[in-house]
């Protein structure tokens, strides 16, 4: 790993015959007569606490260093048998709620092609390995004169409520957004659109849908992204208006819808296509939303294209 990633090990190490962590154990055990196992338990949480209340975010991320170290030794004084990522021999992407800088240093460079984790952030120790590795990966193609793309852009599907409410955040990492449609409406309505019972109420209209997909396009355009769109939402087009208006530009749609949305995208003007989605976003209903977005758009649009729409 190199010097630089080996003092992150180092530090742990450390942190194992430090006096705050290992000193507090030891007279945890004797002063409180309990096992090595609860002694450690309680150290643990207190010093995770203290880490975790710091403003400072390479101090709080170092909350997860304390985790990992308690967490191994734990093992070892429980004698747990441990399997590690090194076993992994076929390509996969690795999708935890988080890993510990000495789950990442045992990624075999190969069939480990990605990851993503719920928790952790760039300065995280386990952030800082994986990219060691991804960097890496690319010198040893550099070296056996392989070929690959050294420019290729990682994006991500924005495609549930968590995401579209953090696009800010993500944006500072992806090199694009693609809006997944289909998904976002379904999870954030909490609306099985495959069950008849309840599909009527999967609404692409929706207030809160607006809001999500005009904050994700804003989010994009902010970090100089592209933002584009899928699903069955980027096709229909009475949304196309409302979906131009809040700044969409790239649409992602079956050949067959294309003719009609490009008619639709030349026929406006999009200081109107603005105009009718800024209205829209004041709309409390889907209801008054489509409503508004039908008639706006049946004044706007050639006779031909509106029976299409409407």
């Amino acid at each position: 790993m190199g010097d630089e990633y080996a003092s992150i090990f180092e530090a742990h190490a450390m942190m194992v015959s430090d006096p705050s962590f290992a000193g507090k154990v030891v007279q945890k055990i004797e002063s409180e007569q309990v096992n090595a196992e609860w002694a450690l338990a309680e150290v643990q949480e207190e010093l995770q606490a203290r880490f975790k209340s710091f403003d400072d975010e390479y101090l709080r991320e170092r909350e997860a260093d304390v985790k990992d170290v308690a967490d191994r030794v734990q093992t070892n004084l429980q004698g747990i048998a441990h399997h590690d990522l090194s076993e992994i021999k076929h390509d996969v992407i690795i999708l935890a709620d988080d890993l510990t800088p000495s789950d990442t240093i045992h990624f075999n460079r190969r069939p480990i092609v990605g990851f993503a984790t719920e928790a952790g952030g760039r300065t995280s120790h386990t952030s800082i390995i994986a990219k060691s590795l991804i960097r890496e990966i690319k010198e040893e193609l550099d070296s056996e004169g392989l070929e690959y793309n050294p420019k290729l852009k990682i994006g991500i599907m924005v495609e549930v409520p968590s995401a579209a409410v953090i696009a800010d955040i993500l944006a500072q990492e992806a090199d694009f957004f693609a809006i997944g449609t289909n998904d976002l409406i379904q999870y954030s309505l909490a609306i099985d659109r495959s069950n008849e019972n309840v599909s009527y109420l999967y609404e692409p209209l929706h207030p809160a849908l607006r809001r999500l997909i005009k904050g994700i396009i804003d989010a994009g355009k902010a970090a100089g992204i592209p933002v584009s769109m899928c699903g069955e939402m980027a096709s229909d087009p009475i949304y196309a208006v409302v979906l131009i208006g809040l700044g969409l530009e790239i649409f992602s749609m079956n050949p067959s819808s294309i003719p009609i949305i490009k008619n639709i995208a030349r026929s406006v003007r999009y200081r109107d296509c603005r105009r009718i989605a800024e209205m829209a976003l004041q709309k409390k209903t889907a209801q008054e939303i489509e409503e508004f977005v039908i008639e706006s758009v049946a004044t706007r649009l050639p006779e031909g294209l509106i029976n299409k729409s409407v």
